[in-house]
Order: C-alpha cells, then structure tokens, then sequence
C-alpha cells in the first residue's frame, strides 16, 4: 500500500543527498537491486538508482524543492510517498517496507507522464505510447521508429548495421524471426520496448545484433477483466483486425486468454533490369509489372497462474497460431542479346528486336505454431529459484509457382511448381538461481535445448508439350537435429554510485545435417564462451555514464544450410551450404544520459565486429537469372554514434528525435576474389506529439534511412511518414484513433548488386499509404498477468 508522509518545506537552491533502507514488509529481509525513482511535480523521472545488497539506497545533488519518490521491485506493489525535506545537506527517511503482490509481475512500469526513453544499466527503454501513430498496427510499425533499427524493403531487420535480433516477450525468449514476432502483437497491447544492445550472461547468447524485449501493458484490478482493440482501413486491399482478451484474478491464482486476427494486403510495383555476361553472350532484360502481397494471421493464448503462498509461483501458457504471407508478381520482360568478343556490361547497342515475354511467379509462406511451456520461481527474499519448461511443434511450408509465356493469354512454355513441409519439434528446459554474497549478488543458470526440423522438398516442371518431370537437383530431403548446452555465472553488485555486472556464459553445440543430395552427413561440435561486462554510474544532476562489452552467436537457418536449389521467381535461385558457420559478435558501447524536467539526452558511442559474416552472394546461373548463396563470405565492422533527444518544449507540445551513423566496413572473399568496402550509412527518426485538448492528441513522425553499401551493391535511402490523431474518452477507457500512413507515397526502395559479369537493380514501390480507424477499450485489466508465449523456434524459421 502506497503511503504519503507529509510533504514538504521548500528548500533553498542547494544540493541535497536522500538515503534509506528497503526492506520486506512480512520477513522485515533487505530487498536488493529495487529500483528508486525520483519524480518531479508533473510524475516525470529525474533521476534513478537502485539498492545494494543490503536494501540500503543513495540518491546524491537533488536540486528541486518538491519531489515523490517511487520505489519498485518485482513481484511487490509500488511503493510512492513524499519525503519531509529540510535544510540539511543529507536526508535520512525512514525504513521502507514493500508489500508482495502475491502474484509473479513480468514488469513494473512507472506510470505518469515519462520520458520516451530509458537508459539501464543493460538496456535502452522506449515507451510505446510516445509512437502514437503505430498504434493502429502492429509492433512492427513501433519497431521501425526506434532509434539505430533499420528495415530494408524484402523485411531484413538490422541494429546499428547488424542483422541477428533475439526476441523477447515478457522475459521469455522466442526464436522466432524478428518480423514475426512484431507483426503478430498488436502494438496497441505494447507497453514498451527494451533495446538490450549489450546484453549480460544471463541472457542466451543467440542474437549476434542484440535482444529485443517487448513488454505488454499491465492494468490493475481484481476479479474479471476485459478488453479489446479493433483496427479498418478498407476492403480493397483487405485490411482489418482485432483482440480481445479476458482473464480472471482471484487471491491465488488468475487465468488468461486471448485472441487475435489480422488482415493486412497492400499492393505495389516492380521495376527491374539483369545484365550478364555468359560464355560469349551479352543479356540485357528490363522488367515491369505489378507486385501484391495478402497478409493474414491469427492466433489464440492462454494460461493459468498459482501462487500458493507467497514465495512460490507457477505458470502454465499454452499457444496456438498461424501466419500465411503470399506474394504475386506478375511482369512483362524485354530480353535483349548479341554474342560476340569484348562485350561490356553496360553496352545497350542492340541490333535486334527483343524478346518479349510473361512472368507470373507466386509464392506463398504459411505456418502453424504451437507451444506450451510451464514455470516455477520461488523467493524467500534472499535467494530466488527459476525453472522453466517449454516444447513446440510447429509445420512450415507453402508452395512455389512460376510461369513463362508469350502473353497473359497464350499458351504457357515453361510452368514450375515446388512444394514443401517442414515438421519441427523443439524442446528446451531451463534452470536459473541467485542468491546474495558479499554485499553482491550471484547468479548462475543451466540450459538445455533440442530442435529437430525435416523437410520434404518436392518440384516439377511442365514444358510446352505439357510433359511433367522432375528435376533432382530441386528436389530434397533434409534433417537438421542441434542439441545446445549453456550455462552462465554472473556477479551483479555496486560501490557507491557505481552499479555493475560480470559474467560469462559457456555453449556447447553440436549440430548434424543429413542431405539427400549429399553422399555424407554434416557434423558441427563446438564450445564457445561469451563474456560480458556492463557498468553504469549515476554521475549525479540527473547524469549517468553506461559501458558494456558483450559476445553474441547467430546460427543460419535451416533453409541457409540446404543445398538443393529452389526457384524463387524468374531472376533468382536459391541455395545453401552446409558448411556454414555461425556468427561470433564482439560488442563494445559507452553511454552518456542527461535527464532533466525538460529535457533528456542519449549519447552512445559503439563498435560492433562480426566474424564469419553471412552473407546471401550472387552469381551467374543462366542468361537471365543469378545463383544465390549463402556463405560466410568475411567480417563485418560497424563503428558509429547514437544520439536520442526529447524536448518538452510546452505542458502541450514534446519533441522526439533519433539519429544514428555509422562507418560500415565489409572486408572478405567472394568467389575466391577479395573485396574491402567502406561507406557510412545513417538513419534518423522523429515525431511531434500535440495535446490539442486533455483527450485529444496529435503526431507527426517520420523515419529515414540512408543509402547503404552491402557485400554486392547497396540499397537506396528509405523515407516514411505517417500522422494520426487520438481521443480518450471514457475515463480514459476507450480510445478511438484515426491514422494515415505513408502519407507522402514515399515507401519505394532499390536494391542493386553486381560483379565481374552480373548488374541486377530491382526497385520496389509499395502502395502502403492508408488511412486506417481504430477503436480500443479495456474495463479492469489486472497486474496478475499469466504469461504469455509465442514459439520457441518456428516463426524464426518463417
């Protein structure tokens, strides 16, 4: 129960220090590592710090003359009160005794007006509400807001340049693709974002770019609540969606469940050219055409959470889902040829008449998912016991279709057709205990994790004449069996005003691919360790300095390590190597944060060094289409800046701006030629929020990116503008919004790659611009949260 001493002699301009004790309210035991939070008259944060190994707090050069603090930890009710100010330079309060929920929290959120970010000792937070025009999507449209997160247009994700991202939701870790992840949760059921760009040991070392946690909103109450979000924005394309939820809390145990669909289709345009150079023929093929992608996907979760006594928890969640993406291109080709000696890729003196001819290519990527997984923790206040079990069955698949004729409407001469199925079953069990030792805190964990995918791949080819075939280089078997084990040791602890976390991980991996196409298997064994150290000081007038190093590995996907061939459209084929090697990242960051009433400020020099960079390389394979590989083509360095500001320049008006550059430095071997390459890339985002009235608010944001050099080529710059207008009403109950994305038309990108005997330059214009209406409600949400899961491995794998 929160409770409020009295407030309050104002103070003179001069610097005052407040110390004091944190203890529990039943076992009287200190509570270490709570968070302590010192807000200003409007609720906003102006300084931070949290309680050693004996519960006992600092908070030194305080300067303003009325203040709260809000003192927080995991599985207790927040704890605000005003402390009795006076003129002494130092300030003891009394001891502070926090109240257990009784119930597990994923996490404790500062409620009131915040900054738009957060920097911890391990992590950078952003609050989602401060991105109020993605609101009416999903996570994904928060995710491309973020500072230093680039997303190019075939959907890779990058930080700070590198690809690999770790998902998290709650805490709990997911394998899933990035991507999938974010579009799946709507991001109107996101509270924030944890960019964990230097995470510890803790933590499972996958993810050579970083850890992305989200965390979903969390309401109070008891007994039955409610609540749901419903999104339109028209039928041609078809775009619409919702959730609702429901659970139920009692004293000792709550339970959850909650459904989602959404559809989202949106159509758009190619325009590409190839040039090769085969044996001694010249080929030029410009190509245009339409290119429409449908979108849908649903899911239900649930769950049941016990607490049968205070320092014991168990959760249940169950998952079941699934997700269709399909993409249609149909283009017209012009293929233009001459042989000789001395041909130039760049020569367009064609003597003879093109060929002309159509493209349909359809490709559709569907996926079912299912998960459960079951947790115990237990707490006496010193030492905490975590254990967790988790298995999914997940079937990937989709078929592939390519066709080739003179027109629309003529008969067809070549039609392709490839299916495929891919079972998954992975099991992972996991084991984590802490406990207090000189004035610190160890940790150590122990975790185990199985996967075992099958594929069917099956194609054929229809000729002229209508015979079908097939071709055994298309078609394949594969079975991918990894079994990892980790374990972790980890010593949190501060000294004054400095806080800071050691520790080192362990892996064992052995991973074994068997190939119909191949005569032997493939075996990897290997032991890695990953170090990690992350320190932060509270320098003091709302100032703190961050430095953390960090190692992280990122394993290739199944379809990376197949070598059979698939045709992905006319100009593309893809294959894998099953040699590949996965990759090791060194992560090196200083941070400078200046927080302020009115002002906050970010600065985060960084150095990130990948080995064995994969890369997806192109060759020539016929006249008109390139041979995609994927190989460990060299490293990858990334040295840049992050910059993070917010102004609240009025009460109605904030300001929100990121920037990010940095130096990109690719140096390896491909196709036995080496290649150094250097460019510097940069992204910016922004927004402007305006409180038109106490329900009503608008936004302005955009995000743009630079061009950026990869292995082969680059890709152009990326610009994206949205605004939207939100209304409370309702006690804040119910939310309608109204949201135009992609105002300027502007979501067109192009993608170049070349070598000695190739250029290909596709653009792709996407019709995302909508205008899109939703309504949202919530009637008594509870803070005893069941957790939720998604999948362990097969949404990564879609």
């Amino acid at each position: 129960m929160s409770v409020l001493l009295c407030s309050c002699t104002a103070l003179m301009a001069q610097h005052i220090t407040i110390k004091g004790i944190i203890q529990d309210e039943n076992l009287k035991t200190p509570i270490p590592f709570a968070t302590v939070a010192v807000l200003n008259q409007d609720s906003t944060i102006v300084a931070t710090t949290i309680s050693d190994t004996t519960g006992k707090f600092i908070i030194s050069n305080l300067t303003i003359n009325q203040l709260s603090l809000k003192i927080q930890f995991i599985g207790y009710k927040p704890f605000i009160f005003t402390p009795l100010l006076s003129k002494d330079k130092v300030i003891s309060i009394p001891p502070v005794f926090l109240t257990r929920t009784g119930s597990q929290l994923d996490e404790v959120v500062v409620q009131g007006e915040k900054k738009n970010n957060s920097l911890q000792i391990d992590k950078q937070i952003y609050s989602a509400k401060q991105f109020q025009n993605a609101t009416t999507g999903t996570g994904l449209d928060i995710l491309q807001r973020l500072p230093s997160i680039t997303i190019n247009s075939e959907g890779e994700i990058a930080l700070r340049g590198s690809t690999g991202l770790q998902v998290l939701i709650n805490g709990k870790p997911t394998k899933r693709n990035a991507v999938d992840v974010f579009t799946q949760i709507p991001a109107s059921n996101i509270e924030s974002i944890e960019v964990i760009s230097s995470p510890s040991a803790k933590y499972g070392a996958e993810g050579s770019a970083g850890i992305i946690n989200i965390v979903t909103k969390k309401e109070v109450g008891m007994g039955f609540g409610l609540a749901g979000n419903g999104m339109f924005g028209g039928t041609t394309p078809e775009r619409f969606g919702g959730d609702i939820s429901i659970n139920y809390n009692a004293k000792k145990w709550s339970t959850y469940l909650s459904g989602d669909y959404r559809r989202f289709d949106f159509n758009g345009h190619r325009d590409g050219v190839i040039r090769t150079l085969v044996n001694d023929t010249l080929t030029y093929a410009p190509s245009s055409g339409i290119r429409n992608f449908r979108e849908y996907q649903y899911s239900l979760t649930g769950g049941a959470s016990y607490t049968p006594n205070k320092n014991n928890n168990i959760n249940l969640s169950l998952y079941t889902g699934k997700k269709e993406s399909a993409r249609t291109a149909n283009l017209f080709y012009q293929e233009y040829y001459k042989t000789g000696t001395g041909l130039n890729l760049t020569d367009n003196n064609f003597t003879t008449a093109p060929t002309l001819f159509y493209n349909h290519n359809l490709f559709v990527r569907t996926g079912t998912f299912n998960t459960v997984s079951l947790d115990y923790n237990h707490r006496d206040g010193k030492a905490d016991l975590y254990l967790l079990a988790l298995y999914e069955y997940s079937i990937l698949g989709g078929p592939l279709e390519n066709t080739d004729a003179p027109t629309p409407h003529e008969a067809l001469f070549n039609k392709e057709k490839s299916n495929e199925e891919t079972p998954l079953n992975a099991i992972r069990l996991q084991a984590d205990y802490s406990f207090p030792i000189f004035k610190q805190k160890l940790s150590a964990g122990y975790q185990f994790r199985t996967i075992k995918e099958t594929g069917e791949f099956d194609y054929t080819r229809t000729d002229a004449l209508g015979n079908v075939y097939a071709d055994p280089l298309f078609n394949d078997h594969v079975d991918i069996r990894q079994t990892i084990h980790s374990s972790y040791l980890q010593v949190d602890g501060n000294k004054g005003k400095f806080n800071y976390s050691i520790g080192v991980r362990g892996e064992y991996s052995s991973r074994h691919l068997v190939d119909q196409l191949q005569p032997h298997s493939y075996k990897y064994n290997a032991f890695n360790l990953f170090p990690s150290l992350q320190g932060i000081w509270n320098v003091g007038k709302g100032r703190k300095l961050r430095i953390g190093y960090n190692r992280r590995i990122e394993w290739p996907m199944p379809r990376s390590l197949s070598s059979f061939k698939n045709h992905r459209h006319e100009e593309t084929i893809e294959i894998g190597d099953p040699n590949l090697l996965p990759e090791i990242k060194d992560i090196f960051e200083v941070s400078y944060n200046k927080l302020s009433e009115h002002f906050a400020l970010t600065i985060t020099p960084y150095v990130n060094f990948v080995q064995n960079r994969l890369y997806r390389l192109n060759d020539n394979y016929s006249r008109i289409t390139l041979l995609r590989v994927a190989t460990n083509a060299g490293n990858a360095t990334s040295t840049g800046i992050e910059v993070i500001s917010e102004i609240k320049a009025l009460p109605w008006l904030r300001f929100y701006l990121s920037a990010n550059g940095y130096l990109l430095k690719l140096k390896g071997t491909v196709y036995e030629v080496a290649f150094l390459k250097n460019g510097l890339n940069y992204n910016t985002s922004a927004n402007t929020t305006i409180n038109l009235t106490k329900q009503l608010k608008f936004q302005y944001d955009f995000n743009y990116t630079s061009s950026t050099n990869t292995a082969q080529g680059n890709d152009t710059h990326l610009l994206l503008s949205n605004v939207g207008i939100k209304y409370n009403l309702f006690r804040n109950r119910t939310t309608l919004g109204l949201q135009l994305n992609n105002i300027f038309n502007t979501d067109i990108q192009t993608i170049a790659t070349h070598g000695p005997l190739f250029f290909s330059a596709t653009q792709y214009s996407k019709y995302t611009r909508a205008l899109l209406l939703s309504i949202g409600f919530h009637f008594n949400e509870s803070n005893k949260k069941v957790k939720s899961i998604r999948t362990e491995y097969g949404e990564k794998d879609y």
